[in-house]
């Protein structure tokens, strides 16, 4: 199989200014439930993907006031080959030391998922959530729960990709430091 995986952390510090240690991943590892096939490679054929940032860090978030980051993801292939790309999230963000978690957002109408984006402009909806350029925000797959992970976004040659990540939190939610990681695979298709 040919596919390109690369992981990266999205940490959160909520009402709280406490230093903390971001480990490196390991990109080379395969999710254990992902199970992706794809037909033989072109040959010569080449798939590249890269982010603009391997950490988003959001710093300390405050309850009803949504903090909004954004990456880049650039994703290429030679000839004429399509490609997809699929993302899953490890687990919500989640602190720890408490088990705390943020959930994953449902967006201002509580019902937008891993495969339906809805707008999310509520600061009284609260979650994690990512849009691409069309601004419906999403919620990523989540590998611990065994969610499908979708395909985000697809493409032919080279193309670069907005991500806009959000999370906005409850004055319910403990203070703490939150972390999850974030894999996006480049899939070639022929």
């Amino acid at each position: 199989m040919l596919a390109i995986i690369l992981s990266f952390l999205v940490g959160v510090t909520v009402l709280g200014n406490q230093d903390f240690r971001l480990e490196p991943l390991d990109p080379r590892v395969v999710p254990p439930n992902q199970r992706t096939s794809v037909k033989p490679p072109l040959e010569n054929s080449k798939i590249t993907l890269k982010l603009t940032s391997d950490i988003i860090d959001y710093g300390i978030i405050r309850p009803t006031n949504p903090v909004i980051r954004q990456g880049r993801l650039e994703a290429s292939s030679s000839a004429s080959v399509d490609w997809s790309i699929i993302a899953f999230e490890d687990h919500p963000l989640l602190n720890k030391t408490t088990n705390e978690i943020i959930p994953d957002t449902s967006c201002d109408d509580g019902n937008c998922r891993e495969t339906v984006g809805s707008f999310w402009t509520n600061p009284l909806a609260y979650g994690f959530g990512f849009s691409l350029e069309d601004n419906l925000f999403k919620q990523f797959a989540n590998q611990e729960t065994g969610e499908n992970k979708p395909v985000i976004t697809t493409g032919r040659r080279q193309q670069q990709i907005t991500m806009t990540y959000k999370v906005n939190v409850a004055k319910t939610q403990p203070n703490g430091i939150y972390s999850n990681t974030v894999t996006y695979i480049l899939v070639p298709g022929y």
